[in-house]
């Protein structure tokens, strides 16, 4: 199992590194030197264009594999305007300056992009001008230059990985098509493209947003019922969106994103997720449906795809890979949001909830039936054996 080796957000957030503690323990910024450092890298800039786009300030955001191994990722936001603080040198060689979103790596990671680079160059358009810069293993080769008048705005910074501090710095296209595309539907009012010098250009916007994402996902599988539901909300400092929509197969899929990063094992939103849909259609069933067998967990959500996305403040997650989020309050109100919109929901479109009871209890008695024929497998066994 790969081990993070970053260290603590609080840690970071108290420390005042340099391009020279960078270089010298990189695995603290960007827990290893591999590919997934690597990709780890680009990334955090991508998430500070998403972020500049997030706020208001631009749409489009434009990743660029060049041949000769840099890559380039360019917004059409503010830019950073060098006459302004804290300026476009503290940003880069002192990680002055905060992004918004509270991560420790979003105030470090010009910086980090910087020193962990063989060269990085940044073009910047704000107030009418442009300005250039340029850095060597996050040393400036000289000052930052304007170079004129411009009618745009925005920031472009492209770099080439460092091979002394990577052991590959080889850009994995579909990786990064990965995140991309899954950034274009965590975010609808952003359009993200990725062009590669030596393949097609690929363009992502999906204004419906987590409602494209569940369709994405169910795409080939037949549905219980055609709408996608949302549940929205801001309670106890958890801003959420979840995306629920059942289907005919019996292969659940679960997906938690936590500040725009996926929880690769779940968590506790999760669990608060499976409760409340378990209740509301015990609930339905018991009136709808007497006599029929109570379903349990595995039977509600069998056959439903689930996307829920969370904006924490201070997210907390067990283990070093960060894989799984146990933020109680995070559970509380989902389970609360989910299970009051389902029994809302519920109440006034009762074909579809009962669509949704019915396979549960389909799926109950299949286990009931299945648990019963290996009994009766076991028992004429034994009685063979006795013989």
């Amino acid at each position: 199992m790969a081990v993070d080796n970053r260290y603590s957000d609080m840690y970071m957030q108290r420390a005042e590194p340099g391009p020279e503690h960078i270089r010298q323990h990189p695995g603290m910024y960007i827990g290893s030197t591999d590919s997934r450092g690597l990709h780890f890298l680009l990334f955090g800039l991508i998430d500070l264009a998403i972020t500049e786009s997030s706020a208001g300030y631009g749409q489009t955001i434009q990743v660029i594999l060049h041949d000769d191994g840099s890559v380039s990722v360019i917004d059409d936001g503010r830019g950073l305007d060098p006459s302004r603080e804290p300026g476009i040198e503290a940003i880069f060689i002192h990680g002055a300056g905060s992004t918004g979103s509270g991560h420790w790596f979003d105030r470090f990671a010009y910086m980090i992009a910087a020193a962990l680079s063989e060269w990085l160059q940044i073009e910047t358009h704000c107030d009418g001008q442009t300005y250039r810069w340029e850095l060597r293993q996050g040393v400036p080769t000289g000052p930052v230059r304007s170079c004129g008048p411009t009618e745009d705005s925005g920031l472009m910074i492209r770099f080439q990985p460092d091979p002394t501090i990577f052991s590959d710095t080889q850009f994995n296209r579909e990786t990064i098509r990965e995140r991309l595309r899954e950034l274009a539907f965590l975010h609808p009012k952003a359009r993200i493209v990725l062009q590669d010098e030596e393949a097609a250009t690929e363009d992502w916007a999906f204004p419906d947003g987590i409602r494209a994402f569940v369709r994405w996902l169910n795409e080939g599988r037949e549905t219980l019922h055609s709408e996608i539901l949302v549940v929205d909300g801001n309670d106890h400092g958890v801003r959420y969106e979840v995306g629920l929509q059942w289907c005919q197969d019996h292969e659940p899929i679960e997906r938690l994103y936590v500040n725009d990063e996926l929880a690769p094992l779940g968590g506790r939103p999760i669990t608060g997720l499976r409760a409340a849909v378990t209740r509301t259609v015990n609930k339905y069933i018991r009136k709808h449906a007497p006599g029929s067998p109570t379903v349990k967990e595995a039977h509600t959500r069998g056959c439903l795809t689930a996307i829920i996305t969370l904006w924490l403040a201070a997210p907390r997650f067990e283990g070093a890979i960060k894989g799984r989020l146990i933020n109680e309050e995070a559970r509380t109100v989902i389970e609360t949001g989910v299970g009051r919109f389902l029994r809302e929901y519920f109440a006034s479109n009762l074909e579809v909830a009962d669509r949704i009871a019915r396979a549960a209890i389909q799926e109950a008695e299949a286990e009931a039936a299945s648990k019963a024929a290996r009994r009766v497998l076991r028992e004429r066994q034994a009685r063979e054996d006795a013989e």
